[in-house]
């Protein structure tokens, strides 16, 4: 409770993109822009062996895919914040992208959104428009954890 009640402080002062299990439902189930990014079980345990393996970690793969099906189910029933997809987010199913593939829908959803709302980038990043180079700062933020099952961005 702490925790959410940090995180919804940190977003009424100032522009954020969240990445959690329970951020469209509970932390800030009044965003602008909502997506549910899943993937297929399997997959992700590929995803996370092959992370590990490049770091030297030795792991067993029917292991990390039998944690990450616990780890669904646990947080899919716990009592406080649960893991589900909010009415209003934008299903993405990452099983079968790459990284270039989940961002193209992402930054789609986000442009899409902010037309609606009548949000203009430009104003909204004048003074950072040096600083700030859409692929490049999008691209650094996304690792492979961004895959998990829920992941609401």
């Amino acid at each position: 409770k702490k925790l959410v009640a940090l995180q919804q402080e940190l977003a009424k002062s100032a522009e954020v993109i969240m990445d959690g299990r329970d951020i469209g439902t509970c932390v800030l189930p009044e965003a602008n822009v909502k997506v549910y990014l899943t993937a297929d079980a399997k997959v992700r345990a590929k995803r996370r062996f092959d992370e590990l393996s490049a770091k030297g970690e030795v792991c067993d793969i029917d292991k990390i895919e039998a944690d990450i099906i616990e780890r669904d189910h646990r947080d899919m029933n716990r009592e406080i914040s649960p893991l589900r997809q909010a009415e209003d987010a934008v299903l993405v199913d990452t099983s079968y992208m790459n990284i270039e593939e989940v961002e193209s829908p992402a930054k789609e959803i986000i442009t899409t959104s902010s037309e609606e709302s009548n949000y203009d980038e430009d104003d909204e990043f004048e003074d950072e428009d040096e600083d700030f180079d859409e692929d490049e700062d999008f691209d650094e933020d996304f690792d492979e954890e961004d895959f998990d099952e829920g992941a609401d961005i």
